[in-house]
């Protein structure tokens, strides 16, 4: 039988930590948005979706954090 198991955890950041974490998700939420233009651009243009690699070529910002992601293994 499979059991699944969940946690939950209540953090108390110090306000630095609070900025940084604010800016990180910002930076995350700029980045989904800047992919969504992208295929939804593409996906009015020529009626085809995109695949992350070709997202990936497109944006360097994106591209760099793949390869850094990719480093750290």
């Amino acid at each position: 039988m499979l059991i699944h198991q969940a946690y939950m955890y209540r953090i108390y950041p110090k306000p630095e930590q609070q900025q940084l974490i604010r800016r990180m998700f910002g930076c995350c939420h700029f980045c989904v948005q800047l992919l969504l233009g992208h295929v939804e651009s593409n996906l009015c243009g020529n009626g085809k979706g995109l695949i992350l690699l070709s997202l990936c070529e497109t944006t360097p910002l994106i591209k760099s954090t793949i390869q850094l992601a990719e480093r750290s293994r």
